[in-house]
């Protein structure tokens, strides 16, 4: 960091992307796994067949939810944090 000009005195920029990684990217993934572990993973053992039990059918449906919340979010937060890392805004 330090021979292309950045140092941790000065650590704004820093900030700001652990800022947008641990309240943005952090919670969406924790998230994805807390519906795979605890409603997809038992609602697909209680499946052999169909018809399909109501886990995997919530968990199913959580899934498309999660998608279509974080890709807006993602959208927005992704160009912020690479600029971020290759411009100096602070």
């Amino acid at each position: 960091m330090d021979a292309h000009g950045w140092r941790l005195g000065y650590p704004r920029w820093l900030s700001a992307k652990l800022g947008l990684v641990a309240f943005l990217f952090v919670p969406l993934e924790a998230f994805r796994v807390y519906i795979s572990l605890f409603w997809l993973g038992p609602g697909l053992r209680g499946t052999p067949a169909p018809p399909f039990s109501k886990d995997l059918a919530r968990a199913l449906s959580m899934e498309e939810m999660l998608g279509a919340l974080a890709l807006p979010l993602l959208v927005l937060a992704l160009p912020i944090v690479l600029w971020l890392s290759w411009a100096r805004p602070f």
